[in-house]
């Protein structure tokens, strides 16, 4: 039988501004530890210290996100209490930042980032399980199909990126 240490389960990242961001792999969730003791972010539920790292999804085929290890743990930048979140559109060279907010101080952060190509890839998703915060839409997406969004998801964030000309 295979058995995990709680070391081997849990992961930790000193960041350039001296947090230490402690992920916790089997429960998918984080901590960020300062100077003064654990953080309790702003948006933080009861107050906890405990935050669930964020899904956060790309919708459509015009993202190129072969920066990104699909479906796995990553880290970004995070400033003003928002994750810097990069990306490209297919078929460009240049790295666009959206940012997603976030309640905590830290510089550095997780974020586990997927790509789909239609809602009806999110809904299969969600049906298996899977849990997300955030969904990054292009302005080419339909209107009606935006609108299922947040009927189908009303508690998730949902960005809308315009391409700027």
């Amino acid at each position: 039988m295979n058995m995990l240490t709680n070391q081997e389960t849990m992961e930790e990242r000193k960041t350039p501004a001296g947090f230490t961001v402690r992920v916790h792999r089997a429960t998918m969730t984080y901590e960020v530890i300062t100077r003064k003791g654990t953080e309790i972010p702003r948006n933080a539920k009861n107050n906890s210290t405990i935050i669930v790292v964020p899904r956060i999804i790309f919708l459509g085929s015009s993202f190129n996100l072969s920066h990104f290890r699909l479906a796995d743990l990553t880290y970004v930048n995070s400033r003003s209490g928002k994750l810097q979140v990069p990306y490209q559109y297919e078929g460009s060279s240049d790295i666009k930042i959206i940012s997603v907010p976030t309640g905590s101080d830290s510089d550095v952060l997780p974020i586990i980032p997927y790509q789909y190509n239609s809602l009806k890839e999110i809904v299969h998703a969600a049906e298996q399980g899977l849990e997300f915060q955030n969904i990054i839409v292009d302005e080419s997406s339909p209107k009606n199909e935006m609108i299922n969004l947040k009927i189908r998801f009303p508690t998730v964030n949902i960005l809308i990126l315009r391409k700027k000309v």
